[in-house]
């Protein structure tokens, strides 16, 4: 296949990787953290990793995980990649984030007012009806 690369190399902020596919550097969680771009038909997903550990981040991106080596550009990044998930024709994928059905990650769409906050859709339908965002764990049969 003419596309993989020969050998491991480093991958500069902003390189296409694959024809649509664009490596981003998320500044303030571990040192060489990145986010995928991934574009086509009028759209884009962000794959944005490790960048939100929670729901709760999108409206408090200061509270850093254990993990952040750098809490205040961590969060910095968070508030900028927020803001560019509220970006119409923008999907989001965030694989901590414990959204049924799916236990690798979940979807998020933006709202179609530009500018409005964006939010994982499970958590936000549960908030919409008064449910907490996590659901509880039932114990026992």
């Amino acid at each position: 296949m003419g596309w993989r690369r020969r050998s491991t190399s480093p991958v500069a902020d902003g390189e296409e990787i694959f024809p649509g596919v664009r490596v981003r550097v998320a500044a303030g969680h571990t040192a060489g953290h990145t986010e995928s771009v991934i574009t086509g038909g009028g759209q884009r997903l962000v794959a944005f990793g490790d960048s939100l550990h929670s729901p709760v981040q999108v409206d408090r991106p200061e509270w850093s995980c254990v993990y952040d080596h750098d809490p205040v550009g961590s969060a910095e990044h968070r508030r900028r990649l927020v803001a560019e998930l509220a970006e119409p024709g923008t999907l989001a994928f965030g694989i901590h984030f414990a959204d049924p059905p799916s236990s690798a990650g979940s979807y998020g769409t933006a709202p179609d007012r530009p500018g409005g906050p964006w939010s994982p859709p499970t958590a936000l339908r549960r908030v919409e009806k008064g449910i907490s965002p996590r659901p509880a764990r039932q114990v026992g049969g």
